[in-house]
């Protein structure tokens, strides 16, 4: 993701469960690293077999594609071709379509399809960059290896496709690896431009890594757990139902409450450069078109001046696998790291591939109005107090409001049980 540091706006409210019956496997309980010296918050859980969704695998993806493909930009056009081929040929191997979407003379998407047994019109689309930043004019600051930002979101991606390829879901899932994210969102905003507005496929959400892996149960140095990280857009019904999918997957695979960093950006792309809002990364570009989506990620959003204080490095030669090992606490714990996100991600999808469509894309005009609100974005903080959910000082009114009337219209249940 760009390098700006994330505005922390907190939403201190969950919302109710929902439960989708048949859509997801019983869940395993794995045990936590004894390279850990403290005991874990909570214990970590996978909804796959192990020998089908593997932190371990993401591991080691990071190693072979981020490591070993160094300098991923569209400055050094050799090097970046001969990751794509890397990307390529590794998804053709799990036998997935794959596309080459070459939407200007430097930037190429890699697209992994595989295909729905049943709705395959209708797309699911989980994406990682897998460019790099490029500061090319300054080289002892360049970015080498780009290993967390965002290696680790294509590594998690690669691995989310190799294990989701073994088995059927109702709708196509969509391995995205954009390109010329560090540039501007560039290849997800010609994905959304050349996709979306397709009549013959539907996109019905967007999960987006950038960047996972360095979160809990990582710590930093005073023993504190890392959040893991998941941004949202309150702007308008179906938004706020996707975070309800990932609050529900959070649940079920067991990510406890205390390291959950759930909070809400809301801000269009046009508003979004030099902010450092939550746009700054590829779902908004989804976020834009009206497609429910989310950024799924650790150790940013109210942590991310621990990160800079510690000199992790983002966009220089820092960077490395190295480095988010050392960041994590070690090797294994980075292993559990990427397993979080790896759960989260695939329960998340599995849950999406359930839900009927017209519930996902509630009929957005007719929801607002029987809220009282309109289409128009509220921009700002939210931050909820107590149970009887009285705003608190520097709350965003026009937001609180309009997620008040949700509430009150029945759009939106809140949790009051978990509020202090």
């Amino acid at each position: 993701m760009p390098a700006s540091p994330l505005k922390a706006i907190l939403l201190a409210a969950t919302l109710a469960t929902v439960a989708f019956a048949g859509c997801l496997q019983t869940a395993e309980e794995t045990p936590t690293s004894t390279s850990d010296p403290g005991a874990a918050a909570g214990p970590l859980k996978t909804i796959l077999p192990e020998d089908l969704l593997k932190g371990t695998k993401a591991y080691d993806f990071l190693y072979e594609f981020a490591m070993g493909f160094p300098l991923r930009s569209s400055d050094f056009p050799n090097e970046i071709e001969a990751s794509r081929s890397y990307l390529m040929e590794t998804l053709t191997s799990y036998n997935l379509s794959v596309e080459r979407h070459d939407y200007s003379a430097t930037g190429s998407n890699i697209i992994g399809y595989h295909n729905g047994t049943t709705q395959a019109n209708e797309w699911i689309v989980i994406t990682a960059h897998y460019d790099s930043a490029s500061n090319s004019g300054n080289a002892p600051l360049h970015t080498i290896y780009g290993a967390w930002d965002d290696g680790a979101g294509s590594a998690a991606l690669l691995e989310l496709a190799r294990s989701m390829s073994q088995r059927d879901f109702n709708r196509t899932i969509v391995f995205l690896f954009t390109d010329e994210e560090e540039q501007g969102l560039l290849g997800s905003q010609a994905f959304v431009k050349d996709y979306a507005t397709r009549e013959d496929i539907t996109i019905v959400a967007n999960l987006n890594m950038d960047p996972p892996a360095l979160n809990y149960p990582c710590r930093d140095p005073d023993g504190t757990y890392l959040p893991v990280t998941v941004l949202y857009d309150d702007s308008a019904p179906q938004q706020l139902r996707i975070l309800q999918v990932m609050l529900d997957a959070s649940n079920a695979t067991g990510i406890p409450e205390e390291v959950r960093d759930y909070h809400t950006g809301g801000v269009p792309i046009a508003e979004v450069a030099g902010t450092g809002l939550s746009g700054t990364s590829d779902h908004a570009s989804f976020q834009e078109a009206g497609i429910p989506a989310v950024f799924v990620g650790g150790a940013v959003g109210k942590k991310v001046a621990i990160v800079s204080a510690l000199s992790y490095g983002l966009h220089t030669a820092a960077d490395t696998a190295q480095q988010m090992e050392a960041r994590c606490g070690g090797a294994n714990l980075l292993k559990e790291g990427f397993q979080v996100i790896l759960n989260l991600v695939y329960d998340a999808t599995a849950r999406l591939d359930g839900i009927p469509l017209v519930e996902l894309q509630a009929p957005v005009v007719e929801a607002e109005a029987a809220a009282g609100t309109n289409s128009t974005r509220a921009h700002g903080d939210v931050m909820l107090v107590g149970a009887s959910l009285k705003p608190a000082p520097g709350t965003d009114m026009e937001a609180y409001e309009r997620i008040m009337k949700l509430r009150e219209a029945g759009l939106l249940n809140l949790d009051l049980s978990i509020l202090g």
